[in-house]
């Protein structure tokens, strides 16, 4: 027997919440429980679907009031799990269509978090095993979608290459290329992170501002999905670019792969440069600049993570690199 269940508190929610994770991903080393912190101000409420008194699937609805889509506001799904159960899970996503219906939206989009800063996307299935701060999935998830008939509107890859295909032939021409327009790189260590925050964060805001449902966030949302960082120590690589007169104008951030023991592996979580015409070919700089250090401390893998297929930074180093892993995020009408 189904029945189902909203709730507008987080609070009142959790304990289902967790019910449910656990039942999914119990001993799961890969796994990482996210507290669910920063949707308020996106209004979300909460549906679960019990099955015979028992959590079997979940989400939130909510509105990104920023975020457009064909020149209107979707409705959002997110903080999605569910069992393997297309019964629960088509519960699921009637109760919230007729939410949104409700509101006069005619058009659904999933799962995402109220915004591309936070998580979403879902990660299709493959043989291989996530890496440190990968989206994470149960391998279902993406059948209930499709047999509920949501369209994949947007797609996403994650790229390996190994050491012998580590690249950064044209770094040293592109160095000198940007030094002569005084642009100059350097090494940010771990400590030093806390001090250049606002600086990344400028620079995403700008780098970011015409990505595929794009939406700015707060500066305390920033802050809070980089809190981390600094505790990496080491296992963190980062550059930050910078004009002549100390203006910020890139950076990529870089984490080593902690997940994997069976070798050493460096994935390339961001890279940022602001929208100016001296910045150009800034992005691939730093690529090859992070692929250099990898291949001197003697790294046996590069990751290049959740790329949009359509972005440019697809076309660095392509030719050597292999797909890894990809992700899809789902749209469908109201109706």
């Amino acid at each position: 027997m189904y029945t189902v269940k909203a709730f507008k508190n987080y609070a009142e929610v959790e304990p289902s919440l967790n019910k449910l994770i656990d039942r999914l991903y119990a001993g799961d080393p890969f796994y990482k429980y996210e507290k669910i912190t920063m949707l308020d101000d996106y209004k979300p409420v909460f549906f679960v679907v019990y099955k015979d008194m028992v959590p079997a699937s979940a989400a939130c609805a909510l509105l990104n009031m920023a975020l457009a889509y064909k020149n209107a506001i979707p409705g959002l799904f997110g903080c999605f799990e569910s069992i393997n159960d297309f019964q629960s899970f088509s519960l699921l996503m009637n109760e919230i269509k007729k939410h949104f219906q409700n509101q006069g939206i005619n058009y659904l989009i999933g799962p995402l978090n109220a915004s591309t800063w936070l998580k979403y996307r879902i990660t299709m299935p493959d043989n291989n095993p996530p890496f440190f701060m990968d989206n994470y999935h149960k391998p279902w998830y993406s059948s209930l979608f499709e047999q509920y008939g949501m369209d994949v509107i947007a797609s996403y890859i994650s790229t390996s290459y190994k050491r012998n295909k580590f690249s950064f032939s044209r770094l040293e021409k592109a160095k000198q290329i940007l030094e002569q327009k005084g642009i100059h790189i350097r090494n940010i260590t771990s400590d030093q992170i806390k001090y250049q925050l606002t600086d990344f964060y400028t620079v995403s805001i700008d780098s970011f501002s015409s990505n595929f449902l794009y939406s700015p966030v707060s500066y305390e949302i920033f802050l809070n999905l980089y809190k981390d960082i600094e505790k990496l120590e080491d296992k963190v690589t980062i550059l930050l670019a910078e004009k002549s007169d100390h203006t910020p104008c890139g950076f990529a951030l870089a984490v080593d792969n902690i997940y994997d023991n069976s070798q050493k592996g460096l994935i390339i979580k961001t890279v940022a440069t602001i929208n100016d015409s001296d910045c150009k070919g800034l992005g691939a700089c730093m690529v090859e600049e992070l692929h250099k250090k990898a291949y001197q401390k003697r790294y046996d893998e590069i990751i290049h993570a959740l790329m949009h297929s359509n972005n440019l930074s697809m076309n660095i180093l392509k030719s050597k690199g292999e797909a890894f892993r990809t992700y899809c995020l789902y749209g469908g009408t109201c109706e």
